[in-house]
């Protein structure tokens, strides 16, 4: 006769001191259709003058254009022109941004914006800094949230158990008690 040993072992999963925070936001601002072809004007004549690849068609959705001027403060910018069947097309510009990288360019692309007073001020005037003589809105408050990306660090001291957590919580569907919303402009 056999014996079948178990073995358990404790695994310790924690969130890290700095709690939770914001990752990435999509801000987004709607704009008049002659506003709209100024920016993307003024954004192909620097790329003439500067000779620096700034912005382009985007192949995937027609009437759409990519700016990578910015890209480098951690910052991706669409000009979307959105055609509606009944009404003339609406025109946005999209900015996606990290703020840890927009606020600390050092940083890089790792690490979490701290949830505290302070960063959303040195978010407002690195933003407001970063666009003073570019041809986007510099104030903020003018863009609305239209994406928000929350995030926190967990530590494991399993590799094994984490790379199971890790692909459960790919796997998990939202709770009951959570609805998931989803807004279009």
């Amino acid at each position: 006769m056999s014996k079948k040993v178990k073995r358990r072992k404790n695994v310790e999963i924690c969130w890290e001191p700095d709690g939770f925070s914001i990752h990435t936001i999509e801000l987004s601002i709607k704009l008049s259709q002659s506003v709209w072809n100024q920016c993307k004007k003024h954004l192909y004549e620097e790329q003439i003058q500067t000779g620096n690849h700034i912005i382009y068609p985007d192949n995937q959705c027609r009437g759409h254009h990519i700016c990578t001027k910015y890209a480098d403060a951690g910052i991706r910018i669409r000009l979307e022109k959105v055609d509606s069947s009944k009404e003339r097309p609406n025109h946005f510009i999209r900015m996606v941004v990290n703020p840890q990288r927009l606020i600390y360019p050092q940083s890089g692309y790792l690490g979490i914006l701290p949830p505290d007073e302070n960063s959303i001020e040195l978010l407002e005037k690195t933003f407001r800094h970063l666009f003073c003589k570019s041809p986007f809105e510099k104030d903020i408050h003018k863009y609305y949230f239209s994406r928000v990306d929350l995030c926190t660090n967990i530590r494991c001291d399993n590799k094994k158990v984490f790379r199971e957590l890790v692909h459960l919580l790919r796997k998990t569907v939202a709770p009951k008690k959570y609805e998931r919303k989803f807004f279009s402009a």
